[in-house]
């Protein structure tokens, strides 16, 4: 099992280091962007990305969860 979880951290890490300098080159040119006038341009947030889960543990409900399965109300038989 430790061998499996070794060959994934290795693997991440390796995917992690090809695509930083594409998130570097992406910040530069929207740091151009916006330096040029375009104030369109979305600020990217330095905070982590909140993933459903993060949701439910700080006490919210993230979409699909149990309250919209509750709320679908299923149609009456015929007949009935």
């Amino acid at each position: 099992m430790e061998d499996l979880l070794d060959s994934v951290r290795r693997q991440l890490r390796e995917r992690l280091d090809a695509l930083r300098p594409y998130v570097d080159e992406y910040e530069r040119l929207v740091e151009v962007e916006r330096a040029l006038g375009d104030q369109a341009v979305p600020r990217r947030s330095r905070s982590r990305v909140r993933s459903p889960l993060d949701a439910h543990r700080d006490g919210h409900r993230a979409r699909g969860g149990d309250a919209a399965r509750r709320s679908r109300r299923r149609a009456r038989p015929e007949g009935a």
